[in-house]
């Protein structure tokens, strides 16, 4: 093989990756999301601009060429959003999904990803307050206490250490698993024509 074919075989894999969403660009919203959700929280759209500046590295990879496209995905990932942090990062995931399917050429429309947003919100964010916030942190804290108690400093870094350790990598894996998962269920709505019937039901 000779230094052009590798090139070109390069420079296929590279156009390749620009129509995906790769495990870099995971990693990047999955970072974006742990330390900048509640950047310019605000009571109007709340968790909006966190939530855009998470999957930012994924828009300006599919519409970054194209300034009226860039501009359309921002204004739609502005809409109101709201839900629980670590498991409502399956939203991000199903999102990012949506949006490779849509960049591909799918007919997906800005309607379809804030519906499927604002549907899951609620009950991803009942599940993960009830399970971290209501049952997994008050065990943790309720271990911890008692060291706090006798004066150990300790405590308060082991409290956040183990929740860290709980839920740091298992917010990553739902990401990952829902975009996976979404995507194979979003080419499975179109090849089943389900998104068409219901268009036209709810016409």
């Amino acid at each position: 093989m000779d230094f052009a074919e590798k090139g070109n075989q390069k420079k296929s894999s590279n156009n390749n990756d620009n129509d995906k969403v790769t495990k870099n660009d995971l990693n990047k919203v999955w970072v974006n999301w742990l330390f900048f959700q509640e950047a310019c929280y605000n009571y109007e759209r709340l968790q909006a601009s966190g939530f855009l500046y998470a999957i930012s590295p994924v828009l300006q990879k599919f519409y970054g060429d194209d300034p009226r496209q860039m501009k359309e995905a921002l204004t739609r990932h502005m809409q109101f959003f709201n839900t629980e942090p670590y498991f409502g990062l399956a939203i991000h995931g199903v999102t990012l999904a949506l949006e490779e399917e849509r960049h591909k050429g799918e007919p997906i429309s800005d309607e379809v990803i804030n519906n499927i947003k604002t549907g899951l919100m609620g009950p991803l964010a009942g599940l993960g307050d009830s399970l971290r916030a209501g049952t997994i942190a008050p065990i943790v804290v309720g271990l911890c206490i008692p060291l706090g108690r006798q004066g150990n400093l300790i405590a308060p870094f082991l409290l956040e250490g183990i929740l860290i350790a709980i839920f740091w990598p298992l917010s990553r894996w739902i990401l990952r698993t829902s975009y996976e998962k979404g995507k194979e269920g979003v080419q499975e709505i179109f090849r089943s024509g389900l998104l068409d019937k219901v268009t036209k039901f709810t016409a």
